[in-house]
């Protein structure tokens, strides 16, 4: 407003930024999403600059936390982001050094593939029957079966699906937060307030 300068006392500018905050009350209407900001005193303009302005220094400092929100948002899914990708060129590194020195089919990866497939629909089957249902009996067989396949395979067989699956759990984080960092980066540029101004002070 300019009603506050460096020239005045500390003591001075105190007391005149008491008395604006003094003029001014907010209350939400009832059963809305809206604010109602009401500033009272003798001089009609005087309150009118001070009840519109007090909506635009609102309205800046939801934008400002907006961005503020969003920054540390994006910073976090940064520091995340640096420490899975990490994590993803060592889980490949080891699958690449294994398959180099094991003669691996990868036969148990499509094993375990079908086993969760499996278990996903045993696990979506029984939230509509119950365990005596004939196609989850048929499935929980089956199931049995596939488990004992992998009991029966090399060591070296379950240790490359095991690599392989951590480096797929790995791949599958990476994508999600490069999505995220990307919609954080998009926030944290956003320069609309999601505040509306419904009428002003006249």
């Amino acid at each position: 407003l300019g009603w506050v300068s460096e020239n005045q006392s500390a003591d001075n500018n105190e007391t005149m930024i008491g008395a604006i905050q003094s003029t001014i009350s907010a209350e939400k209407i009832k059963d809305t999403n809206l604010i109602r900001i009401a500033v009272t005193g003798k001089n009609p303009q005087k309150i009118t600059r001070i009840a519109n302005m007090s909506v635009q220094v609102y309205m800046e400092e939801s934008l400002s936390q907006k961005r503020r929100e969003a920054r540390e948002t994006r910073e976090f899914i940064e520091d995340r982001l640096a420490t899975v990708e990490k994590e993803l060129k060592q889980a490949e590194e080891k699958l690449r050094s294994f398959k180099e020195k094991e003669p691996v089919t990868g036969v148990a990866i499509e094993i375990e593939r079908r086993l969760v497939i499996l278990k996903s629909q045993v696990s979506e089957l029984l939230t509509r029957a119950t365990e005596k249902h004939p196609q989850i009996i048929r499935l929980k067989e089956e199931i049995k079966e596939i488990e004992q396949q992998l009991k029966s395979l090399p060591s070296s067989e379950l240790e490359y699906a095991r690599l392989n699956r951590d480096v797929e759990i790995n791949e599958s984080s990476y994508r999600m937060l490069r999505d995220k960092f990307e919609q954080a980066r998009i926030a944290e540029a956003e320069k609309s307030s999601d505040v509306t101004i419904v009428s002003t002070a006249a």
